[in-house]
């Protein structure tokens, strides 16, 4: 019987350690270290070869078997060296892509990076459009103009015009709600309300620039007078004195005339802080950069690292002002070998993004290496795949071969870090069988050896020179083991650390999609806080059909502007829904004995679990929020209906290798989400070590048996924390791949079944991760 595996779990850090990563390089060195000993055979061989080609010559004519024994032992010498070429180009190439397997690693995790914030901007993106129809924003500016229509405001003193401004009972209006509206997202250092004309009228944490201050002049201003939505580099902001980026739009009255302009100051220290929570290691600096190369972000720690200069030193920064994604192995400016990984923005749904770039990169120590630049994609368009070595131009095979099936939906294209990954294996295989053939030549040899010395047994005194040589090549045969026995325990170090590469995805993935998935959410539940003070709102639970009328077309244009909902209603305080944004027909319809009314009617901000609704006939979830008024008094509830496939969104992006599934389960272990869309609401996780380890408050990765289809499968895993003021719902995101045997270079997958519960399991312990356990 084979023994249960053993779980074991390595750290849920978003990148492997250094001497994890090291593995790979340190096995390769190893094979190459494994050459020194073939060339001693090669080159003791070689000598044996021509002694017995000596010999063989002095008893020509007198003992012929010598002569023909001779010949055989030189021609297998010849052919020695020529598989230990061979060879020597195989470890050579190995190496190489074990260096590319380090730099592919990176540049998925530059992949997770960018588009978490892509995802993060593009709420930003929303929120600035969707304040923008604020009814108090359009009283306020309509008050403001009628204010310089009586006043000359140029005339006025710049203090006597700051004290009416911030007197005028609108403008404290505005103020008051946008600055409760901040207080809910927590990401903006600021929101201000400019007049058609440039008057800063509303600033939430700048109230001395109220009157005071012109923005006629910039560039975010004009943009949005012109119709646009703009949305700025990050920059330094003089009056906030902090890092931010601007996102301004036009705010529109009742005749779509534009008669000023709302902009928001987007707290920088909140991309930072998606950098600061990667967990990379002591080896790795993470960089946000610019289109023209400047940094804007990173996890130097010795100071804020922005601006100090053009990352196009580096190649992998100069390519990505090219609009490249990709990775590199290249020399720093201290000379010293570097890994990098380099993705291009992709923008997200509406927002296009800014040209920013995601950098990782890695010291490699001291290591050989040719330089490399792969190019994976230009200006987010994938399917680029073009290598440039500094002495070999090929592209790579199997690249080509996944990409001509792209369009076949059936097909899950393999991402790099997998690709490369096949390659250490098909290269394994390859030593694998050179190894062979060397063992058999070597075999062969020691054959010859054998009869060489049965030969000068019975030469007697004329064959003692022989029985020497014989004796020499005898020896030459535990060399060979040596050699061979060093080449198959460096495989298996090779496989131990290929294996380690895929796990370390399963943890980094899993972190990354439970942190995206939070974060989505998050901005759902600030939404729904932030409409609830929308004041259209709030006269349409307590008036006429004629607001309610007003109330739905808001409802639509919100819904419009975020494209993340189904639908979402407004309710009055008996729970019959007085407005929706685009089931009009459901107006009238009584909500009072759902729970998501009874919790929002009593003041609390409510969430749901992810369930099928028959109202929008889908997957979706529930967010409300009560509709009060100035007073406090609850006068109705918003609520919207969450669009599950936004979740989906999340899951397909996630970067794991073709053999991977992606699944998403609430805190009762049920599916909620998954790659393949099968089993939603019905499949059932909790019997799963790992389930039961998210709830010990561990995360990372397990080997563990299926006790449901008797498979094992590396298991990624981690528990979403929530994000911010959204404390989530205690869902977690389980990626399980089915495991695989290696043998001689060649990946299998395990199809051993279990017989009654009992777990068959051959585990070599040089193969096995070493991994620790995390609290």
């Amino acid at each position: 019987m084979r023994k249960k595996s053993n779980f074991h779990l390595i750290s849920n850090n978003n990148v492997l350690k250094i001497k994890d990563k090291s593995n790979l390089l340190t096995a390769s060195a190893k094979m190459r270290e494994s050459l020194q000993i073939l060339d001693q055979i090669n080159g003791k061989a070689n000598l044996i070869a021509f002694n017995a080609a000596i010999e063989g010559a002095r008893t020509r004519g007198r003992l012929d078997s010598f002569s023909i024994v001779a010949e055989q032992i030189l021609t297998q010498a010849v052919r020695n060296v020529e598989l230990s070429e061979k060879l020597g180009q195989l470890v050579k190439k190995l190496h190489n892509v074990a260096l590319r397997s380090t730099a592919a690693r990176y540049y998925e995790l530059s992949e997770d990076l960018i588009d978490k914030l892509d995802r993060n901007l593009f709420g930003r993106n929303c929120d600035v459009q969707a304040w923008a129809v604020f009814e108090a924003n359009i009283k306020c500016l309509h008050e403001v103009n009628k204010l310089r229509s009586e006043l000359d405001f140029k005339k006025l003193p710049a203090d006597e015009l700051h004290q009416k401004l911030i007197a005028n009972d609108r403008v404290k209006w505005v103020k008051d709600l946008l600055d409760k509206v901040m207080s809910i997202y927590h990401v903006y250092s600021d929101i201000v309300l400019v007049d058609k004309e440039g008057l800063i009228v509303t600033s939430v944490k700048r109230p001395n620039l109220i009157g005071k201050q012109n923005v006629s002049d910039t560039d975010w201003f004009k943009a949005a007078m012109a119709g646009e939505l703009n949305v700025s580099d990050m920059d330094w902001d003089m009056n906030i004195k902090a890092f931010v980026v601007r996102y301004s739009v036009p705010v529109l009255d009742e005749h779509k005339e534009c008669i000023g302009v709302i902009s928001t100051r987007f707290n920088w220290d909140y991309a930072q802080e998606m950098i600061d929570n990667g967990h990379y290691d002591d080896s790795v600096q993470a960089y946000i950069i610019s289109k023209q190369g400047l940094v804007l972000a990173n996890t130097d720690t010795s100071g804020l690292g922005v601006y100090r200069e053009p990352m196009n030193w580096l190649d992998a920064g100069k390519d990505s002002m090219s609009g490249y994604s990709g990775y590199t192995i290249e020399t720093a400016r201290n000379g010293a070998p570097v890994a990098s990984g380099y993705a291009k923005t992709k923008g997200y749904n509406t927002y296009k993004g800014k040209g920013w770039t995601a950098l990782i990169l890695s010291r490699l120590g001291n290591v050989d290496y040719e330089h490399l630049l792969h190019r994976v994609s230009r200006n987010g368009v994938t399917n680029y795949n073009e290598y440039e070595y500094e002495e070999d131009n090929e592209k790579s095979e199997s690249i080509e071969s996944i990409n001509n099936h792209e369009n076949d939906k059936s097909i899950k294209k393999k991402i790099e870090s997998e690709l490369v990954n096949d390659e250490l294996i098909e290269c394994m295989h390859n030593i694998n069988e050179l190894v062979d053939q060397i063992n058999t030549t070597n075999h062969e040899t020691n054959m010859l050896a054998i009869n060489a010395a049965i030969q000068a047994g019975i030469a007697g005194t004329e064959g003692e020179s022989f029985g020497v040589i014989a004796g020499e090549i005898g020896g030459l045969a535990e060399k060979s083991v040596a050699f061979v026995s060093k080449v198959n325990m460096t495989t298996k170090d090779l496989q131990t650390a290929v294996t380690s590469t895929v796990a370390a995805r399963l943890s980094d993935a899993a972190r990354d999609a439970a942190d995206k998935i939070d974060r989505m959410l998050f901005e759902r539940f600030c939404d729904i806080q932030a409409w609830s003070q929308m004041a259209v709102f709030r006269k349409a639970t307590e008036s006429g059909s004629d607001l309610n009328f007003q109330a739905s077309d808001l409802l639509a244009k919100i819904q419009k502007i975020y494209e993340v909902y189904h639908d979402t209603f407004l309710v009055d305080a008996t729970g019959k829904i007085i407005a929706s944004a685009l089931r009009r027909e459901l107006i009238g319809q009584n909500q009072s004995n759902r729970k998501w009314f009874q919790d929002a009617i009593q003041g609390n901000v409510y969430y749901s679990d992810v369930y099928r609704s028959n109202t929008v006939n889908a997957l979706t979830m529930t967010f409300s929020a009560p509709v009060t008024t100035w007073d406090g008094k609850i006068v109705g509830v918003i609520t919207s209906r969450f669009n599950w496939d936004y979740i989906y969104d999340i899951i397909d992006a996630v970067i794991v290798d073709s053999k991977s599934r992606v699944n998403l389960v609430n805190s009762d272990g049920i599916l909620i989400g998954s790659s393949d869309r099968e089993q939603i609401l019905e499949k059932s996780f909790k019997h799963l070590k790992a389930f039961t380890l998210l709830h010990q408050g561990q995360s990372g990765v397990h080997n563990e048996i299926d006790s449901s289809d008797g498979r094992e499968y590396s298991v990624g895993f981690c528990k979403g924390k929530g994000h911010n003021a959204y404390s989530g719902k205690g869902w977690s995101v389980i990626i399980r791949r089915l495991n695989e045997r290696v043998k001689d270079g060649i990946a299998t997958l395990e199809e051993d079944k279990l017989q009654e519960g009992n777990v068959s399991h051959n585990h070599n312990n040089d193969n096995e991760l070493k991994l620790k356990k995390v609290g």
